[in-house]
């Protein structure tokens, strides 16, 4: 396992012991999920964090984005959720020790960067 993979099963971990569950792309389960990626600023490698509203209400939003409804209940809620979980994951993560912070890219406000200690070679 490399050291990015530990890194990544500490991540886990925490959001875990807070009660929180990892997304099922296979049953729509909505959560969070962990990937690898960059910072927003620097380019430094780092887990990014992702929540996900459950499909139901996630495909709800996306269908009525494409018709042009922009401002209808349903994406607003999708995305408040996104942000609401962000802004939780953060938190937890931070509480436990973990560098991590929102990213500051536009594309992806809801993103939590977390970044690997200095001990670690990702």
């Amino acid at each position: 396992m490399s050291g990015f993979e530990v890194f990544c099963d500490s991540v886990d971990e925490e959001l875990r012991a807070a009660g929180l569950r990892s997304a099922d792309l296979d049953t729509g389960e909505g959560g969070y999920a962990i990937q690898l990626g960059e910072t927003s600023d620097t380019g430094e490698s780092c887990a990014l964090v992702v929540w996900s509203a459950s499909a139901g209400l996630t495909e709800r939003a996306y269908e009525l984005l494409r018709s042009g409804q922009r401002s209808a209940e349903a994406v607003l809620h999708t995305g408040r959720i996104k942000h609401l979980m962000a802004d939780a994951v953060l938190g937890i993560l931070v509480s436990a020790g973990m560098a991590a912070r929102l990213s500051s890219d536009d594309l992806a406000p809801a993103t939590v960067e977390v970044l690997p200690p200095k001990t670690n070679k990702v």
